[in-house]
């Protein structure tokens, strides 16, 4: 069934819909908001510019220049123009103080004092965190009792501390871990070379039984030997050097400055007990 083709009118009524419809879609930018020259040049130029120069002090200034820096990653529309309307009625009130307005003038002379006392209470609590930060250091640093950390597969020779650092403990807990498997991995490879000779054993002995046979038997182990040996050899040759290593490190010798450094720690406590001991008898 063919349909009729619309009227000239049908047309020019769809066309002047179409164009009183397409005036009504939001605007879709290539990039955004912030980024337009159009949004650009009136906010740094004009409002940003005119609240620095409106400002009645110094402190309102460098607020001014936080609330700007703090939003300069708001790319949402709403929010962008929220943001405006409220830097609009802070230049608004600026110029209505600086033109002789005395009620706004106490104001942003009351906002000025409550940033300064905020700016105040700011510093206060950072320098009350870092003596906090730093006594808590104080409190839980190592201190060495004069006692040794004996070497070990594990540890070369350190000084006992106390508490232990954290790192010294993990280290020694990673250097387990590792031991043990180290240890499944050169059984694993000690598993694979003897089950490889026995391949190799075996198919020796087919091959032999082959070519009595008058058939030809395809090799796979005895062929190149080395190709499946060399793998594992590569392994536990690691594995040996790492072994070695740990024996080193259980008879590295004290270095004679943490040896003096041990024994001068053993003396400091001993001070640390007389000076008690006589502090104890005067108060007798």
């Amino acid at each position: 069934m063919n349909m009729p083709a619309p009227s000239a009118d049908s047309l020019a009524h769809r066309a002047r819909l179409a164009t009183l419809i397409s005036e009504l879609r939001p605007t879709h930018f290539r990039a955004p908001l912030t980024r337009l020259r159009a949004h650009r040049l009136p906010t740094l130029w004009t409002l940003y510019r005119g609240l620095l120069r409106d400002a009645p002090s110094e402190t309102i200034r460098s607020r001014i220049r936080v609330f700007f820096h703090s939003r300069k990653a708001l790319r949402a529309q709403g929010d962008v123009t929220r943001e405006l309307k409220t830097a609009h009625k802070w230049w608004d009130v600026f110029r209505a103080a600086r033109a002789g307005d005395e009620h706004l003038q106490a104001v942003c002379a009351r906002y000025s004092r409550m940033l300064e006392g905020a700016r105040a209470q700011t510093q206060v609590d950072k320098v009350y965190d870092e003596e906090l930060a730093w006594y808590e250091r104080m409190r839980t640093r190592p201190i060495m009792t004069g006692a040794y950390l004996r070497p070990s597969l594990y540890n070369g020779p350190l000084p006992r501390l106390v508490p232990q650092p954290l790192h010294i403990t993990g280290m020694i807990t990673s250097r387990r871990k590792a031991r043990v498997r180290r240890m499944a991995r050169h059984e694993a490879c000690q598993e694979d070379l003897t089950l490889l000779n026995a391949e190799g054993h075996f198919e020796r002995v087919l091959a032999v039984s082959s070519s009595a046979e008058g058939t030809q038997l395809t090799r796979v182990f005895t062929d190149d030997p080395n190709g499946w040996r060399e793998p594992l050899k590569q392994t536990m040759d690691s594995v040996s050097e790492a072994f070695q290593r740990e024996r080193a490190r259980l008879n590295a010798p004290y270095p004679p400055e943490m040896l003096e450094a041990i024994k001068e720690a053993r003396r400091e406590k001993i001070r640390i007990r007389l000076g008690k001991a006589s502090g104890s008898d005067g108060e007798r």
